[in-house]
């Protein structure tokens, strides 16, 4: 009896017109009722569309079929059993869901059930997914070979995220080892950032560059200790990452608060010059301890190709500020350049 009370509740939100924010709060509730949640996107006219219960957000904007589920409060993390109900849900109605983006964020610590049913998920004929996200997640060592499996088996996956997930070098293994790709070869746009990589994973990550003919936008951004100088990994990396012919963006960084990283950057850019590489905009946003000096500022003029050069917040202030300008000047391709910009 609750159960169709419940399903006449959402049947109300559903017909009615102006409504497109709906807030539950913690009130508790069956498993089911994120079932009856996703049903209402699924049935609903409206554009616009948000629900939250029991701490989970669903939000929808736009037509573009595009579905947002995670913790409504950046404090907070959301439940494991929830997601398992969610993922479960969203097998169950994939069909008639229809999504080409599914951005899934904040759930802490993912067992192998929600690992598994994402890969149900991603490798069954009614997802049409073009874009994953998965950010401030944690999984378990199963679920991440499960995750990374439902990716590899996902046919129309172009736009892949994993951000801020602390993913380190064992989920990058099962990602883009293994010889053939998959269906990774369609990837397009490839997000690595905040994951405490570090230079053990360039191999892999040289691999899957040398392979995907179809990237156009990578992101190793925030990473503790990757693309660091003084090893066959950096330098193999480099090798590759100058002769793709599609690579228009590039995001590169540390969070190590010790480095500054103007050597590497210097040799990046170096590469980049020498090899007359395609690249159309550098993101330097996450390096916050980055430096104005000769090693990389003097190879701006040299890099023709570049229209969007975007630096960290407050690089206007440091030392060495007149001498970047100076080089700045003589570089014509040049049309935008941000200084502390929003990081996504």
């Amino acid at each position: 009896r609750e159960h169709r009370q419940v399903n006449d509740f959402f049947m109300a939100l559903k017909n009615h017109e102006k409504l497109t924010n709906t807030n539950l709060g913690g009130c508790r509730a069956p498993r089911r009722v994120f079932g009856d949640a996703l049903q209402l996107f699924v049935d609903s006219a409206k554009m616009d569309f948000s629900i939250r219960i029991n701490g989970l957000q669903f939000s929808r904007k736009g037509s573009s079929k595009s579905l947002l589920i995670g913790s409504c409060s950046t404090a907070i993390f959301a439940q494991t059993t929830d997601m398992e109900a969610v993922l479960g849900s969203i097998i169950e109605v994939a069909e008639s869901l229809d999504l080409n983006q599914l951005v899934l964020e904040r759930c802490l610590l993912w067992g192998e059930n929600c690992g598994g049913l994402l890969r149900n998920y991603l490798a069954s004929a009614h997802c049409r997914l073009t874009s994953l996200e998965l950010r401030s997640c944690r999984f378990c060592p199963v679920a991440s070979t499960e995750i990374a499996a439902g990716i590899r088996a996902c046919s129309d996956l172009t736009q892949l995220t994993i951000q801020s997930c602390e993913i380190r070098r064992f989920m990058v293994d099962r990602l883009f080892s293994g010889g053939s790709l998959g269906q990774l070869a369609n990837i397009r746009e490839l997000d690595l950032s905040g994951n405490e990589l570090s230079n053990s994973s360039l191999p892999l990550i040289t691999a899957f560059l040398e392979t995907n003919s179809n990237l156009e936008s990578l992101d190793l951004s925030g990473n503790h200790d990757l693309l660091r100088s003084g090893d066959d990994g950096f330098s193999n990396f480099l090798q590759i990452l100058v002769r793709h012919e599609k690579l228009k963006k590039l995001a590169i960084s540390r969070d190590d608060e010790t480095s500054n990283m103007c050597n590497e950057l210097g040799d990046v850019m170096a590469a980049l010059v020498s090899h007359s590489s395609n690249l159309r905009e550098l993101d330097l946003r996450k390096a916050l301890n980055l430096e104005v000096r000769d090693a990389w500022v003097t190879k701006i003029p040299q890099l023709q190709s570049l229209r969007v050069l975007r630096l960290p917040r407050g690089m206007q202030n440091r030392p060495g500020w007149f001498l970047f300008q100076l080089h700045l000047h003589y570089n014509q391709s040049l049309t935008r350049m941000d200084i502390g910009g929003a990081v996504p």
